[in-house]
């Protein structure tokens, strides 16, 4: 126990007397000093708001801190509550009444600081367990998606042998159509022969695409510079090839670069660019437009069409 002030000397004296371990200081000056280098439960000082304030600031959380007033003074009893003081205490006290008072005091102290450790304990305990369960639930989860991902791989697998079987055959017969029967075919029957290899050849890659796919999740994605323009050229001249008959006036803006996985992006235009070629169908004057913008802060890029729509108010239950 540290107390401050010679005028309070006779409390330091019954402190000894019941067994405490008491330090003096002259004043808040020194023991501020000596606070700076020792450890203490508990302090008492004479009533002063600022050398409360600033000897509260130099105390740690569990030490309680007395001061000691003039029994009329409640106004200086209230600023020195407001300057961090846990109990102020009349001077005229006797002595046995106010060793009473520090023992209570630091008992109290004792008893928040114990209070905090154990509410601290448990929430460390709280915390691990949640953790704990955290992981187990992250380990089951981790192992249905590798039986889930096994299933799409095999089920991948099945579906291209699967769909390879009639291609080939298709292929084959048109190419044995063309090599025995391509010279009596007129320019139209030579024009269906082409279109029916290159459906074909268009089929072979989704099926590769559809395995890459299913190889996404265990193959890393391969980022790296794309240009979308380019691309959507290219998927755009696909659609043309399989409509020669149809007039659609393509907007698509230059310098569309962005970084990602160029088959998985051709595969986002191919979707996007095949919606607005289809719905398109049955419009006079059809535009399809390929750009950029800016949306909430962001660059996203778009492809818009003027063809069917959808009522906005149903946007949510669409996608």
């Amino acid at each position: 126990v540290l107390v401050i002030g010679q005028a309070l000397a006779p409390l330091a004296a019954d402190l000894r007397r019941e067994a405490f371990d008491v330090a003096t200081a002259d004043s808040a000056g020194d023991a501020l000093l000596l606070l700076e280098h020792s450890s203490l439960t508990c302090v008492l000082v004479e009533a002063e708001p600022e050398p409360c304030r600033q000897i509260r600031a130099a105390l740690s959380a569990p030490s309680a801190l007395i001061a000691l007033t003039s029994d009329d003074d409640s106004n200086l009893a209230i600023e020195c509550l407001a300057a961090g003081v846990d109990e102020v205490v009349p001077r005229a006290t006797p002595g046995g009444l106010l060793v009473a008072r520090v023992r209570a005091q630091i008992r109290r102290k004792q008893a928040l600081e114990e209070a905090r450790r154990d509410a601290e304990t448990r929430a460390a305990a709280s915390i691990a367990a949640a953790k704990a369960q955290h992981l187990v639930e992250v380990e089951r989860k981790n192992a249905e998606l590798e039986v889930a991902n096994n299933e799409l791989e095999s089920f991948s697998y099945t579906v291209s042998h699967d769909l390879r079987a009639p291609l080939r055959a298709i292929e084959g017969f048109a190419r044995a159509l063309e090599e025995d029967e391509g010279h009596l075919l007129q320019e139209d029957g030579k024009r269906h022969l082409g279109r029916i290899f290159n459906a074909t050849k268009r089929m072979n890659e989704l099926i590769e695409d559809l395995l890459a796919l299913s190889r996404v999740t265990r193959a890393e994605i391969v980022r790296r510079e794309v240009d979308l323009s380019e691309l959507a050229r290219t998927v755009v001249s696909e659609l043309r090839s399989r409509s020669p008959d149809r007039k659609v006036d393509v907007v698509i803006e230059e310098a569309l670069r962005t970084k990602g996985d160029q088959s998985l992006l051709r595969a986002v235009l191919e979707n996007l660019l095949g919606n607005a070629w289809k719905f398109t169908a049955r419009t006079a004057e059809v535009r399809i437009e390929i750009g950029a913008k800016t949306s909430e802060g962001e660059r996203a890029f778009f492809v818009s069409d003027n063809g069917a729509g959808f009522d906005p108010a149903k946007a949510a239950q669409l996608f």
